[in-house]
């Protein structure tokens, strides 16, 4: 179950965390946070859940079970990217979105600010595996029913 759900997962697993190390990188650059807004994980982690459910539907996944697990640990990992992406920020000293200048001037409010997105994390988790799961009901629904004539 768990090497399936990794498997289904992998591909947006990979897209969240170079989403978030392009942020990341752009700016620590110096590219302006009015481009750089378009470059977003939340986007993603808020997305992707549609496209987990509609790709179980179709057979990738065997069941809720199978889609939690990958919604999940999608979901998660994401948030790990952005809290990476937060202390990153704050122990290299560059300017980035992820953490405020005031933030900056405290080791303990870095690291509180990062873990803050572990809890975060969780909370998208569950979001991921109730918006994966209706898409998945709502699809399998769809195709079981015979084409109107």
């Amino acid at each position: 179950m768990f090497s399936r759900s990794l498997s289904v997962a992998r591909g947006p697993i990979l897209l969240v965390t170079l989403v978030t190390l392009a942020r990341f990188g752009t700016e620590a650059a110096g590219v302006p946070f009015s481009v750089t807004r378009f470059i977003s994980a939340t986007v993603v982690i808020l997305a992707v859940p549609f496209y987990l459910g509609l790709k179980a539907a179709r057979g990738a996944l065997s069941g809720y079970a199978e889609l939690a697990l990958a919604s999940f640990l999608f979901a998660f990992w994401g948030e790990i990217t952005v809290a990476i992406a937060t202390a990153a920020t704050g122990l290299l000293g560059v300017q980035t979105h992820y953490l405020s200048p005031e933030e900056m001037t405290s080791t303990a409010m870095i690291w509180r600010h990062a873990g803050t997105h572990l809890i975060v994390g969780v909370v998208f988790g569950v979001y991921a595996i109730l918006v994966s799961a209706v898409v998945y009901k709502v699809a399998k629904r769809g195709a079981a029913q015979p084409a109107a004539s």
